[in-house]
């Protein structure tokens, strides 16, 4: 997976929204769930932001971008899984023209009152 994402980070002609989603998804797999320290917020806090420090230095944007393309990938993912992947990848294609923060909106909704794409019946 990570020799998928370096590659499609790699083309030239990704859209923005592209370009976030892959930075994201780069994010949510290389951030570590196991022996995350417990307890004390400030070593949790510390410790996720590491790994967007690191992914942000590789692709020279800041560490809040990284996570706030984190979130909007976890957005990306919930509307595929609730809706299909005909619209992500319309959305990440600039066929469906929305915001970021519109697409946050849009998988909350989504989680909020539809099933899963697979309990469908």
């Amino acid at each position: 997976m990570a020799a998928l994402i370096e590659h499609q980070l790699g083309q030239r002609n990704l859209s923005d929204n592209q370009r976030h989603y892959w930075i994201g998804k780069h994010h949510e797999l290389r951030k570590k769930l196991v022996g995350r320290p417990n307890g004390n917020p400030a070593k949790v806090a510390e410790f996720g932001s590491s790994t967007a420090k690191a992914i942000a230095a590789e692709h020279k944007v800041s560490s809040r971008t990284v996570e706030n393309d984190a979130r909007f990938t976890r957005a990306m993912d919930t509307i595929a899984d609730k809706i299909g992947d005909e619209a992500r990848t319309e959305i990440l294609d600039g066929d469906l023209k929305l915001t970021r923060q519109e697409v946050q909106k849009m998988a909350e909704i989504a989680l909020a009152t539809m099933p899963m794409r697979w309990q469908r019946g």
